[in-house]
C-alpha cells in the first residue's frame, strides 16, 4: 500500500520537460522585453524608477532628493503636463539615502536608457536569486536556471519590473543571507542582510527569528553594516536632505494617508481600514478599537517571529518573510517578490510529500501570493467596501494563511532530500 510519504509528482518524459522548460524561459524573457518597451511610451513617467532617477539627479545637482515628487519629475524627466497632473501621485520619495546614492551612477544616462538598464539589472538579480535558491535545494544547474528565468513571468515580479522597483536586488540579497546562514557563514550572512536593510528598512524584521534562536552574531554584523551604509548615504546627501528623508513619510500624503489605502496589504491596513475614518473606504468611526486591533495583531506577529520553530518550510529565516510583510505598517503588492523563497521551498515539500488537502490549501495561498491583486484590479481607485474585502485584501489573507500553514503543517511534508540539505534538519535560522 502506498502512503502519502511515498507519493511523488507524476513522472514526465524528457521531451515534455524540455518543452515546458523552453516555454518557461521564453515567457520569462519575453516579459523583460515587454517591460523594456514600456519606456517608449508615456507610462515611463509614472514608474517608481522615474522618481528614483529624479531623486538621484537632484542629489547630483545639489538639490533636495526628497522634494515633492511632481516637482522632481517636472525638473528632471519632463513628463507631459497631463501625465504629471493625473498619473503621478503626490508626496515625496520614501526610498533611503543609500538607495538614492546607489542609483546616482545611472543618471549619466538619459532617463529611458537608465530605466532599461535598471530593468535588466533587476531581472538579472531575480534570475540569480532563483539559481542560487535552486542550487541550495539540490537542483541541477539547468533546472535552477530555468526556475530563475521562470520567476520573471510571475505576476508579482512583472509588477515589480514594470514599476522599476528594487525588489529584485533585495530578493538576491535575501537569498544570499539565507545561504550564508545555512552554511555557517555569519559574516557573509550579516553583511548581505545589512545591505538589504540599508536599501529598505523593513527587512530588519528578518532578524527576529535569529534573535529568538539566540543567533546574535549575524544580527550584530547586519546592524553594523546597515548603519554604516545608511550613514554613508546620509553623509553624501547632507544633514538637511537627510532631514527631508525623515519627514518624507509624514504629512497628508505620507503614512497617515497611505496606511488605509487598498494598495496597502499589511496587517495595519486591514485592521485600521474599516475602523478608522479615511478617504478610501466607508467604515466605522472606532478609532481606538482600530488602532488597538492593529497593534495587537502586530504584537502577536512579532512574538511569532521571535519564536522560530521547524515549521512547514523548516527554514525560520525564510518563514519570517510573510511575517515581515504583515508586520510592517505599509506594504505594497510588489513586496510579495520577497515571499518567493518561502513559496518555492514549501512548494517543493508540499507537492512531493504533502497530502491532497495540504496541496490544495498551499496551492491556493501560493497562487494568490504570486498573483497579487486579481487581474483588472486598480488599488488606487475609489472602490466599494465589498470590492476591498473580497478582492484587494486577498494578498493579506494569503499572507495570514502562510503564517498559519507554516506552523500548523509542521512535519506534514517531510522530505528526505531537503531535510538532509537543511542543517540539523531544520535550517539553522
Amino acid at each position: 500500500m502506498s502512503t502519502t510519504a511515498d507519493r511523488h509528482l507524476p513522472v514526465t518524459s524528457r521531451n515534455v520537460r524540455l518543452v515546458c522548460a523552453a516555454a518557461i524561459v521564453a515567457i520569462g524573457l519575453a516579459s523583460v522585453v515587454a517591460h523594456a518597451l514600456e519606456y517608449r511610451g508615456v507610462e515611463r513617467f509614472s514608474k517608481d524608477f522615474a522618481l528614483d532617477y529624479s531623486s538621484s539627479k537632484a542629489f547630483i545637482h545639489g538639490d533636495d532628493p526628497y522634494a515633492p515628487i511632481r516637482s522632481l519629475l517636472e525638473r528632471y524627466v519632463h513628463p507631459p503636463p497631463s501625465v504629471l497632473a493625473h498619473n503621478v501621485v503626490g508626496g515625496a520619495n520614501w526610498h533611503t539615502p543609500f538607495k538614492v546614492v546607489l542609483t546616482a551612477p545611472l543618471t549619466v544616462l538619459p532617463f529611458q536608457a537608465a530605466g532599461i538598464v535598471w530593468l535588466l539589472l533587476s531581472a538579472g538579480c531575480i534570475v540569480a536569486a532563483g539559481v542560487l535558491l535552486g542550487a541550495e535545494l539540490g537542483w541541477s544547474r539547468g533546472a535552477s536556471i530555468v526556475a530563475g528565468i521562470g520567476l520573471l513571468a510571475l505576476p508579482v515580479v512583472q509588477i515589480d519590473l514594470s514599476a522599476g522597483q528594487l525588489n529584485g536586488p533585495m530578493l538576491l540579497l535575501l537569498i544570499m543571507s539565507w545561504r550564508g546562514l545555512r552554511r555557517g557563514r555569519d559574516v557573509a550572512s550579516g553583511l548581505t542582510l545589512g545591505a538589504l536593510v540599508a536599501l529598505k528598512f523593513f527587512p530588519a524584521l528578518l532578524a527576529l527569528p535569529l534573535v529568538g534562536s539566540r543567533k546574535i552574531r549575524p544580527v550584530v554584523i547586519a546592524a553594523a553594516c546597515a548603519l554604516v551604509l545608511t550613514g554613508l548615504g546620509s553623509a553624501a546627501l547632507g544633514v538637511e536632505h537627510t532631514k527631508s528623508f525623515v519627514h518624507a513619510g509624514q504629512g497628508a500624503e505620507g503614512f497617515d494617508y497611505w496606511d488605509a489605502s487598498p494598495a496597502n496589504i499589511a496587517w495595519w491596513g486591514i485592521a485600521t481600514r474599516w475602523l478608522v475614518p479615511n478617504g478610501w473606504v466607508q467604515g466605522a468611526d472606532l478609532r481606538s478599537l482600530g488602532f488597538a486591533a492593529a497593534f495587537a495583531g502586530i504584537l502577536v506577529l512579532l512574538v511569532t517571529a521571535l519564536r522560530p520553530r521547524a515549521g512547514l518550510s523548516r527554514e525560520p529565516f525564510i518563514a519570517a518573510a510573510p511575517l515581515m510583510l504583515l508586520i510592517w505598517p505599509v506594504v505594497w503588492i510588489h513586496y510579495l517578490v520577497l515571499a518567493i523563497p518561502w513559496v518555492m521551498i514549501c512548494g517543493v515539500r508540499v507537492f512531493r510529500r504533502g497530502s491532497a488537502g495540504l496541496i490544495a490549501v498551499f496551492g491556493l495561498l501560493a497562487v494568490v501570493m504570486m498573483m497579487g491583486f486579481p487581474p483588472g484590479v486598480a488599488p488606487l481607485d475609489q472602490t466599494s467596501g465589498v470590492q476591498v474585502a473580497l478582492l484587494y485584501q486577498l494578498p493579506t489573507y494569503a499572507l495570514l494563511g502562510a503564517v498559519v500553514i507554516e506552523r500548523a503543517a509542521a512535519g506534514k511534508a517531510t522530505d528526505p532530500v531537503l531535510d538532509r540539505l537543511a542543517p540539523d534538519g531544520a535550517g539553522r535560522s
